[in-house]
C-alpha cells in the first residue's frame, strides 16, 4: 500500500468531509497526528472505528490484549489461572507514532492514564457504562485532555 504524505492525507480528509452530508463523521477526528506508516492489519481499522465511537459517546470499552511471546507469535494476555485477561477502560484519544496507533485511556482501578497499541487489541466492544471523565483524574489538573 503506497503511503500518502501527511499533508495530502489531511487535505483529502477535509475534501471528503466538505463533500459529505451532515451525518458523515470523519473516523480520523480522534487520531493525532495521522500516521505516515500504516499497517495492513484490518483489525486495526475496525478497532479505530469502535474506539472513535466510544470516545464520541464517552463510554467504556472492553477488549482482550495480545503480546508477543518468545515464539515470536502474538498471544492473548492471560491471568495466572490461564483465563484470558479482559481490559475495561475509558478511551480518551488515539495517537499515531512511527506508524503505530496507540489508545490513551484510563484503567478504572487507577487514577492515571494508560496506553495500549491498537493493533494488539482483540475482540473489542463498547459497553453501556459511561467512562470516567479525563478531568477527574488525579494528574489532569481538572483540565480536558490536550495532546
Amino acid at each position: 500500500m503506497p503511503d500518502i504524505p501527511y499533508r495530502q492525507a489531511k487535505d483529502l480528509i477535509v475534501k471528503l468531509e466538505s463533500l459529505s452530508n451532515i451525518y458523515f463523521k470523519s473516523r480520523a477526528q480522534y487520531i493525532y497526528p495521522l500516521p505516515s506508516d500504516r499497517t495492513d492489519n484490518k483489525q486495526v481499522f475496525y478497532n479505530i472505528g469502535i474506539l472513535d465511537e466510544a470516545i464520541r459517546k464517552k463510554q467504556k470499552v472492553l477488549f482482550e490484549y495480545a503480546e508477543y511471546h518468545t515464539d515470536k507469535k502474538m498471544h492473548l494476555k492471560t491471568r495466572n489461572d490461564g483465563r484470558v485477561r479482559e481490559c475495561i477502560v475509558t478511551p480518551y484519544q488515539m495517537a499515531a507514532q512511527e506508524g503505530k496507533y496507540y489508545l490513551i485511556c484510563n484503567y478504572d482501578k487507577y487514577d492515571d492514564i494508560s496506553n495500549y497499541r491498537v493493533d494488539r487489541i482483540r475482540n473489542i466492544q463498547i459497553l453501556e457504562e459511561k467512562g470516567k471523565p479525563f478531568e477527574t483524574l488525579k494528574w489532569s489538573g481538572h483540565q480536558p485532555m490536550n495532546i
